[in-house]
C-alpha cells in the first residue's frame, strides 16, 4: 500500500502552488476509494480545513444532491453547518471564495461527470497557495486536456498485495493457514487483482472447510474474469434463500435509510431481517456506517440489478423487483405487471433529467418545471443531532401545470397495479395517478411516495398492511378521514408537507413508533390521540416553526425514547411552567418550564391555554434536540436530573447563560452540544459518562471547568470561543499581573519597562479555538510550563548557565552536593526577517531530551503570539521537573526548537533553578501527571490541540497493551478494509 501512494504523499506535502488537482482514476472496485481515504487520514492535518466528499456519483442524482454536497463541504471548510444555498449557482460562488482564501484538503470521491466537478470546486483557478483537490473517477478524461492536473491510474494488486488482502478477509491475517496455502492462492489468482472481489470472496470463505472451498473454486473457474460482477455473485450464491431476497430488497430500495426503520419494513416481509443483516454484514455485502445508514458497493448494488434483470430478460413485469425507472414506466403504462412483482420502483424526475422521455416519445410540448429548494431528510427515520451527522438537500421538482410529467403522451392509471397483488414495496417520486384506489395492491409494506398530488389521502386507499408511509414533500393540507384500524403502521412521514395544518388523528394507528413531521411549516395543531401512542419511541417536530402548542397528553407517551423540538420558537416558555397559546404570550412567566420544572402552574386566562411541568416529558427519553428554541437560563431546571435516562441533549443556539447544577444528575449523559450559545459564560460540574462536549461558538465563555474524561474518551470542541482563556487542567492564560512574581522572575519579564509602557495590546492565536484575540501581555501555563513569547527588549538580561547560537543545544547537568534540579528556564531568540512586518508564529515544537535517562518531552503550546513588531522576538518558559519531568546532575540534555517558516531561531539558552532546601524543592516541583501525554516508552507528546497520545492512554487503562507503533500497520490494513476507517 505504501509504494501505491507514495507519490501522492509526496504530492500532497509539496507546499508549491503548481498541480493543485490529482485524479485517481480506475475500473470500479480496484480501490480508489480506499487509496485516497488512506492518504486523506495521513495528510489531512497538515492543512487548514478538510474535506471527503463520498459517493458523489450517487449523491447527485438525488433531489438537490449537488447542492448537499456543497453545503458539505463549505460546512467542513468553515466547521460550521452551511444551509444558507439556495441552488448550484449560489454554491459555486461561494466555495470559489472558500477555496481561495484556505489552504485545504478536499477529496471528491466518485465523480463521473464534469458539472459534478465544477459544482464542488468551481473553475479551480484560484486555490490558495498549497491547496489540495483529489478526485476519484472512472473516467479519467475528466478534465480538460489543457488543464493543470495529474493522473494517478489505479493498477490491479499484485500477487503478494492480493494473498495479504485475500487473508485478512479469509483468515484474520496477513498470510493463509498452511492447508488452505494453494487454494487461497487460486482464488487471488482467479480475482485478477480485483480487491473488492479478495475482499467479498474472502469473508464468503471465512471458517469453511476444505471441500466447500474446492466447491467455490469450481464455481470460480467457469465463470470469466472479465465479468466482474458475476464474480461478487458468488458471495451472493453462498446466502441462504431468505436472505438473498432481503440483500435484493436493501440493494433495491434502502441504501443510505437507517437501520433501525429498514428491519421494521423488512420484518414486515417476513425476512428475518436483524439476523439477515449480520449475515450480509459478515460477508462484506452490506455495511452500517456511523449513524446507522446502510450502504453498499455501487457494485454489488449492480449486481442486484442483474439478477433481478435475469429473471426474465425480456419481460420486466414477470421479475419480482422492478428496479429501472424505465422498466418501471413501461410496465405500468402497459398494465403488463404480474403477481410476481414484489417491489417497484419509479423515479419521474430520474427519467425526466436523463432525457429518456424525449429519446423514448420525441420532443415534448409540455413547459418546463420549476425548481423550488428546501431541506432533506431521511426518507424512513426521524434526524436526530450528534457531532459526526451532516444534512443534505433535495430539489423540490413541481410541474407547472397540474399533471404527471409525462400525461400528455402516456398518462399512468391506478388500475396499472390491478395485476400485482404480491406488491411488498413501493417507492414513486413525482408521479401522478388517475383513477380510484380500490384496486390498489393490499399487501404493501412500505409505500414511499414523495410529491403525492392529492390534498389528502383518498378513503378507498389501502393502508391496512402497511409498516411505513412516506409521504413527505407532498401536497397534503389533510392526512387522511375515516381511514380504517392500521394495526401494522409503525413509521409516518409526513416530514416537509408545507401544507399540513394539523396531524390526524392517531386512534387509527396505535402501533406507530416512529412519527416524523419535520419542516411542516404550518402545522399549528398536534392531535390530542397522541397521547395514545403507548409504543412511539421517536417525534421530530424540528423546523415547525409556527407550532405553539402541545397537548396535556403528551406526558403519556411512556416509550418515547427521541424528542427533536428544534427551531419550534413559537412556544411560549417559563421558568416556573410554561403556557402554549394561540397568541403565543405568556401569562406572568417566562420561558421553558415545561421542560424543567416539577410542579405546575394554573392559567390565568384563556382556555386553551396548556401548562406542562418536567414530569410532561416523559422520563423514558434518551435523546432531546432544543436547538434554536429561544429559550435563556431561567428557563433552564433545577431539576433536569430527571430525566434519568438522557443520553443526547442538544441545547445548542439558545439565548443561556449558564447551565443547572442538576445537569450532573444525568448519569447516562453522553453528548452534550452548546453550540452557538453566545451568552453561555460558564459551565457547571458534568456527569462522568460524557463523552461528546461542543461549545463551539460560545463567544462570552471564558472558563471552562469540572470537564470529565478529558484525556480518556471525551471529545471536547471549542472552535471560536473567543474569550476563552482557560480550559481547567489543560491551560491557563493569565495577564503579567496576575502570575506569581517568581515566575516573572524566572521569565526574566522586565516588569518596569512594561509598566513603563502603559497598557499594552497584544494579539494571540489560540490553537484549540482557533481564534486570535487581542489582550495584555499574558503568561501560558499548560503540562506544568510556564512561556510567554514577546520582543527581546522586554526582558531583562538572560542568566545561561549554557548558550548556543543555533536551534540546537547540548549541555551536561553540573554536579551539586545536596541540591537537586527545581526546573530549567529554556530560552529561545527568533529573528524576524527584514521583509516581515506581520507574522502568525505557527505551530512551534520545542524538544527537551534526557539523553541519559533517554526521555524526551516534545511541548507545542497552545497559545502564540501573532507578531507585529520588526525585532527579535525571545520565547521564555519555565520547566518544573518532578514526576515525569525527571533531570538530574550528570545528565545529558538536548534542547532543540524547530524552525518556522517566517522564523529563524536565532539563539538557545538553558538557565538551571536548584533547589535551596528539601522543603523548597517539594513545593515547587510540578504536581502535573503527564502520563495522558506519554507517545511512546520514555516519549511525551505535550499537545492540546491533537488527540494522539490520548487515545493510547486511554487504551492503557482499558488493559490494552498496545503501543501506536506496533499497531500502525494493523491500521493501515484495516482502513482498506473498511474506507471509513481513520488513524
Amino acid at each position: 500500500m505504501e509504494y501505491r501512494v507514495k507519490n501522492i504523499n509526496l504530492w500532497l506535502r509539496n507546499g508549491s502552488d503548481g498541480d493543485g488537482i490529482v485524479v485517481i482514476c480506475g475500473i470500479g472496485g480496484i480501490g480508489k476509494t480506499t487509496i485516497a481515504k488512506y492518504v486523506y487520514n495521513l495528510n489531512f492535518e497538515r492543512f487548514d480545513s478538510s474535506s471527503f466528499l463520498a459517493n458523489i456519483r450517487e449523491t447527485s442524482k438525488q433531489c438537490n444532491g449537488l447542492v448537499g454536497l456543497q453545503r458539505q463541504l463549505l460546512s467542513n471548510i468553515f466547521n460550521r453547518e452551511e444551509k444558507n444555498i439556495n441552488n448550484v449557482d449560489e454554491g459555486i460562488i461561494r466555495i470559489e471564495h472558500a477555496l481561495s482564501c484556505k489552504k485545504v484538503l478536499v477529496v471528491l470521491d466518485d465523480v463521473d461527470q464534469r458539472c459534478q466537478l465544477d459544482s464542488l470546486i468551481g473553475m479551480h483557478k484560484q486555490f490558495y497557495p498549497g491547496s489540495k483537490i483529489i478526485v476519484t473517477s472512472r473516467n479519467k478524461n475528466l478534465l480538460k486536456w489543457n488543464e493543470v492536473y495529474t493522473i494517478y491510474e489505479v493498477g490491479n494488486f499484485n500477487d503478494e498485495e492480493s494473498l495479504e488482502l485475500f487473508s485478512w478477509h479469509a483468515f484474520g491475517q496477513d498470510h493463509p493457514k498452511e492447508e488452505y496455502y494453494q487454494h487461497s492462492e487460486k482464488v487471488v489468482r482467479h480475482c485478477g487483482g480485483l480487491p473488492l472481489a479478495l475482499q467479498v470472496l474472502g469473508s464468503s470463505l471465512i471458517g469453511k472447510n476444505i471441500a466447500i472451498w474446492e466447491s467455490a473454486l469450481q464455481k470460480l473457474a467457469v465463470i470469466p474474469d472479465s465479468q466482474i460482477l458475476q464474480k461478487l455473485k458468488i458471495s451472493y450464491d453462498s446466502l441462504e434463500d431468505h436472505t438473498k431476497r432481503l440483500f435484493l430488497y436493501i440493494a433495491g430500495f434502502f441504501i443510505g435509510e437507517g437501520k433501525d426503520c429498514v428491519v421494521k419494513i423488512l420484518d414486515g416481509c417476513d425476512l428475518f431481517a436483524t439476523i439477515g443483516l449480520e449475515n450480509l454484514i459478515d460477508r462484506c455485502l452490506l455495511t452500517i456506517d456511523e449513524i446507522e445508514k446502510l450502504s453498499m458497493h455501487q457494485l454489488l448494488q449492480d449486481m442486484a440489478k442483474e439478477i433481478v434483470n435475469h429473471e426474465s430478460p425480456k419481460e420486466p413485469g414477470k421479475r419480482s423487483l422492478l428496479l429501472h425507472h424505465e422498466d418501471s414506466f413501461n410496465v405500468l403504462t402497459n398494465k403488463s405487471g404480474t403477481k410476481t412483482i414484489e417491489g417497484l420502483y419509479l423515479d419521474m424526475h430520474v427519467l425526466e433529467n436523463s432525457g429518456w422521455f424525449n429519446r423514448t416519445f420525441g420532443t415534448r410540448d409540455t413547459k418546463q418545471p420549476r425548481f423550488e429548494e428546501h431541506n432533506g431528510v431521511s426518507l424512513l427515520a426521524d434526524q436526530s443531532n450528534s457531532l459526526k451527522r451532516r444534512c443534505l438537500s433535495l430539489i423540490r421538482w413541481f410541474p407547472i401545470k397540474n399533471a404527471a410529467i409525462s400525461s400528455n403522451q402516456v398518462p399512468l392509471k391506478t388500475d396499472a397495479f390491478f395485476r400485482m397483488p404480491e406488491l411488498r414495496l413501493l417507492k414513486l417520486n413525482l408521479v401522478e395517478m388517475k383513477g380510484g384506489f380500490k384496486d390498489f395492491p393490499k399487501e404493501l409494506r412500505w409505500l414511499s411516495w414523495h410529491q403525492f398530488p392529492l390534498n389528502s389521502i383518498p378513503i378507498d386507499f389501502p393502508l391496512q398492511s402497511l409498516v411505513a408511509l412516506d409521504l413527505s414533500h407532498s401536497k397534503l393540507e389533510h392526512v387522511w378521514k375515516g381511514t380504517k384500524l392500521l394495526k401494522s403502521l409503525k413509521i409516518l412521514n409526513l416530514s416537509h408537507c408545507h401544507g399540513l395544518t394539523n396531524t390526524p388523528d392517531f386512534t387509527v394507528c396505535p402501533n406507530l413508533e416512529n412519527l416524523i413531521l419535520e419542516d411542516c411549516i404550518h402545522l399549528v395543531k398536534v392531535h390530542k390521540s397522541i397521547g395514545e401512542l403507548k409504543k412511539i419511541v421517536s417525534l421530530n417536530l424540528k423546523g415547525c416553526k409556527n407550532l405553539k402548542k402541545l397537548p396535556r397528553e403528551f406526558h403519556c407517551l411512556t416509550s418515547l425514547r427521541t424528542l427533536n423540538i428544534s427551531g419550534c420558537s413559537m412556544f411560549d416558555l417559563s421558568a416556573d411552567g410554561i403556557t402554549i397559546n394561540k397568541t403565543g404570550t405568556t401569562y406572568g412567566v417566562q420561558s421553558w418550564s415545561w421542560v424543567f420544572k416539577p410542579f405546575v402552574l394554573k392559567p390565568r386566562k384563556s382556555p386553551e391555554s396548556i401548562y406542562f411541568s418536567l414530569a410532561t416529558l416523559p422520563r423514558s427519553l434518551v435523546t432531546l434536540s432544543l436547538e434554536q428554541c429561544n429559550f435563556s437560563s431561567d428557563g433552564l431546571a433545577r431539576s433536569l436530573g430527571s430525566l434519568s435516562l438522557l443520553q443526547d441533549l442538544n441545547l445548542s443556539m439558545n439565548p443561556i447563560s449558564s447551565l443547572p447544577e442538576s445537569i450532573k444528575y444525568l448519569t447516562m449523559l453522553k453528548l452534550l452540544k452548546l453550540d452557538s450559545c453566545k451568552r453561555l459564560q460558564s459551565l457547571p460540574e458534568l456527569p462522568n459518562s460524557l463523552a461528546v462536549l461542543d461549545v463551539g461558538y460560545c463567544s462570552s465563555l471564558q472558563m471552562v471547568t469540572n470537564v470529565p474524561n478529558m484525556f480518556t474518551c471525551l471529545i471536547l470542541s471549542m472552535h471560536k470561543c473567543e474569550k476563552l482563556v482557560e480550559v481547567q487542567g489543560i491551560f491557563t492564560l493569565k495577564p503579567i499581573g496576575n502570575v506569581n512574581p517568581q515566575i516573572i522572575k524566572h521569565l526574566a519579564l522586565d516588569l518596569f519597562k512594561l509598566e513603563s509602557m502603559g497598557n499594552l495590546d497584544l494579539k494571540y492565536h489560540n490553537e484549540m479555538t482557533g481564534v486570535i484575540t487581542n489582550g495584555p501581555v499574558q503568561v501560558l501555563y499548560e503540562c506544568g510550563i510556564y512561556s510567554t513569547l514577546l520582543p527581546r527588549s522586554w526582558f531583562q538580561d538572560l542568566c545561561c548557565d549554557f548558550k548556543k547560537t543555533d536551534s540546537y543545544l547540548s549541555f551536561h547537568v553540573p554536579l551539586r552536593a545536596n541540591h537537586k534540579i527545581q526546573a530549567l528556564n529554556v530560552y529561545i531568540l527568533y529573528a524576524l526577517p527584514d521583509d516581515e512586518c506581520s507574522a502568525y508564529f505557527g505551530r512551534r515544537c520545542v524538544e527537551i531530551k534526557n539523553m541519559s535517562k533517554d526521555l524526551i518531552w516534545r511541548y507545542w503550546p497552545v497559545c502564540n503570539s501573532v507578531i507585529d513588531f520588526d525585532q527579535d522576538w525571545l520565547w521564555s518558559s519555565h520547566w518544573k521537573t518532578g514526576h515525569q519531568i525527571i533531570i538530574e546532575g550528570g545528565d545529558e540534555i538536548v534542547v532543540v526548537s524547530d524552525q518556522q517558516l517566517n522564523f529563524m531561531v536565532k539563539e538557545v539558552g538553558v538557565q538551571i533553578v536548584w533547589d535551596e532546601g528539601k522543603e523548597n524543592c517539594r513545593q515547587h516541583h510540578t504536581n502535573v501527571d503527564l502520563s495522558p501525554y506519554l507517545e511512546q516508552q520514555g516519549e511525551y507528546f505535550l499537545n492540546h490541540y491533537s488527540s494522539r497520545p490520548y487515545r493510547l492512554y486511554n487504551m492503557k487503562l482499558q488493559g490494552k497493551a498496545e503501543t501506536e507503533e506496533a499497531s500502525y500497520h494493523s491500521k493501515i490494513m484495516k482502513s482498506m478494509l473498511d474506507p471509513s476507517t481513520s488513524f
